[in-house]
């Protein structure tokens, strides 16, 4: 009897902490502009079987327009993608969906950009908790919140409302937090339309920004690729993700989304990653696509096509959901894949692709030798590196504008070091062409402050 007891204390003490738990949730967090609030709900909601699920970062998530894919595969299709969506969070959300729904087939996104994370060095769950925060309570939702990071985080990763803790006594915030939890538009789970951005239905997010091509630039590399660049957790979970689907008989397919060329040159040997996903996958029955690899006469993804260098916008969308289902429904085949993507630089031959717009200091490689001519008190110094697949030799001509005056900098010449007064802000304008010619190859915007 005692026993009995204790068990039903547990089982009450866990309900109310739920509850708590969600009144500080709905009381303190903000999430009123939460795509993946409205995408949960409808993947949790939907009377209509989810016949083939997409699951990855928001390169996922702003690629594939189910309607779009419905159409090409003949099938009820759903966008489970999320920003930065780490492989744990695939993996659950793979579980949850296949739970209510009797999936068919799996596409998985794989970014390189995620590929690499050890989970227990996350310093930032805002990934994780974008999914984890509206899934049903269930072990598949406490052992991806236990898994996703060191103990550390715990606190703010069960006691959802600890992240805002700090507005409790916030009493305007509350007020008006409370106030936009009120309306229909909340409760109902419209959909979230801003200037440019809006939630589509399905997990889908289309944007109408346009990239264009003149900010091809960074001002570092983000990362570059390396011997055994996948983690040890997410060559885990990908091994899990597989397993899974192998055990519910769900056919499953590993891809990569169209990203700019400038974007994946800029990564160094995009081709290193490649094969080490392909590595990866040699041991099991599951094939690896990436879309990256097209031949420009099928896909071609330019500026035009693009919300920022990584992102597809309403447009590109549109050409690659068609393209997608048309390759994995048989209509399209392997032809239309370069073997790698070196191969398809130099067959696009493209002379420059953007710029890495390096910020120089007294001990950078290309001041070391003349430090005497650079005056690092007063002025910030820059270096133009170009991107590019071939062997040129650039000349720049650059401007300056500030204060709507353009001021030029230099004329035709192989300088590549701009700088300007500290505190000085403007944007400076960088025609590029092949030493020796007359053709202009590339116009470049850079902002620098």
């Amino acid at each position: 009897m005692k026993k009995i007891k204790t068990f039903f204390s547990c089982i009450i003490f866990l309900v109310l902490m739920l509850l708590v738990n969600e009144f500080f949730h709905y009381l303190l967090i903000d999430d009123t502009k939460s795509y993946t609030r409205i995408m949960m709900h409808e993947m949790y909601e939907s009377e209509e079987n989810i016949d083939v699920l997409f699951l990855g970062s928001s390169h996922c998530y702003r690629s594939l327009n189910p309607e779009i894919t419905d159409e090409v595969f003949g099938a009820h299709t759903f966008n489970g993608g999320s920003s930065l969506q780490g492989l744990d969070t695939t993996y659950s959300l793979l579980v949850e969906a296949d739970k209510k729904h009797n999936l068919k087939e799996v596409y998985v996104e794989l970014y390189c950009g995620i590929t690499a994370e050890t989970f227990s060095n996350r310093g930032d769950l805002t990934a994780t908790y974008l999914i984890s925060d509206y899934m049903k309570p269930s072990l598949n939702r406490f052992q991806l919140l236990i898994n996703a990071s060191s103990p550390k985080h715990y606190f703010n990763s069960f006691i959802l409302g600890r992240r805002e803790w700090e507005k409790l006594f916030d009493s305007s915030y509350i007020k008006e937090l409370f106030e936009k939890k009120q309306t229909n538009a909340y409760k109902n789970y419209e959909y979230i339309v801003d200037i440019t951005d809006a939630y589509m239905g399905r997990g889908y997010v289309g944007s109408k920004m346009v990239w264009g091509e003149d900010s091809n630039y960074y001002s570092s590399i983000n990362f570059s690729f390396y011997e055994n660049y996948i983690s040890d957790d997410c060559t885990e979970y990908i091994k899990k993700i597989i397993n899974y689907c192998k055990k519910n008989n769900i056919k499953l397919t590993f891809f990569s989304a169209p990203i700019h060329n400038f974007e994946l040159a800029c990564y160094g040997n995009y081709d290193y990653y490649i094969e080490q996903v392909n590595y990866l996958l040699s041991d099991y029955d599951v094939s690896y696509y990436d879309f990256n690899l097209c031949k420009p006469e099928v896909l071609n993804i330019d500026g035009s096509k693009l919300m920022d260098s990584h992102h597809l916008n309403i447009d590109g969308a549109q050409e690659f959901s068609k393209i997608f289902g048309e390759f994995f429904t048989g209509k399209l085949d392997e032809s239309i894949f370069y073997p790698s993507f070196n191969a398809k630089m130099d067959d696009m031959d493209i002379p420059l692709l953007g710029y890495i717009m390096e910020p120089l200091d007294e001990f950078s490689e290309e001041t070391k030798d003349e430090n005497k001519y650079f005056d690092f008190d007063n002025y910030n110094y820059i270096a133009i590196n170009p991107v590019t697949y071939k062997d040129h030799v650039f000349e720049y001509r650059i401007s300056k504008k500030l204060d709507d005056e353009e001021i030029p900098i230099q004329d035709w010449n192989e300088n590549i070091i701009l700088f300007y007064p500290k505190g000085e802000s403007g944007i400076f304008y960088i025609e590029s062409r092949i030493a020796g010619t007359t053709e202009i190859i590339n116009v470049t915007n850079y902002q620098y402050n």
